[in-house]
């Protein structure tokens, strides 16, 4: 099953490619959304070109997906981790003999 979150890690990004930020809106967004996706998690230095990706890139995608910003990768997937509840996929045998 596709994850309907993607962490989006800039943090090393030295320059801007202008024409992605376009392409993305366009073409990817409504690829990844009509498969689910619903949330992006930014990572990025402040005032830096992953930053400036990253508010350009959340005017693109106008509100079609929930928009987060993040100083560090540790941030994210700290944030992913309590944000999200975990469901197993596969019904666990030892817990339904409980029931």
């Amino acid at each position: 099953m596709p994850s309907d979150t993607i962490i989006n890690d800039c943090s090393n990004i030295l320059s801007i490619w202008g024409d992605s930020i376009n392409w993305l809106s366009r073409i990817w967004v409504p690829k990844m959304t009509a498969m689910g996706l619903k949330q992006i998690l930014h990572v990025s230095k402040a005032n830096s070109f992953g930053f400036k990706i990253g508010e350009e890139m959340e005017k693109a995608l106008n509100k079609q997906v929930n928009f987060s910003y993040f100083i560090t990768r540790e941030e994210a997937v700290q944030f992913l981790g309590e944000n999200r509840p975990l469901t197993p996929s596969v019904t666990d045998p030892a817990n339904e003999a409980k029931r």
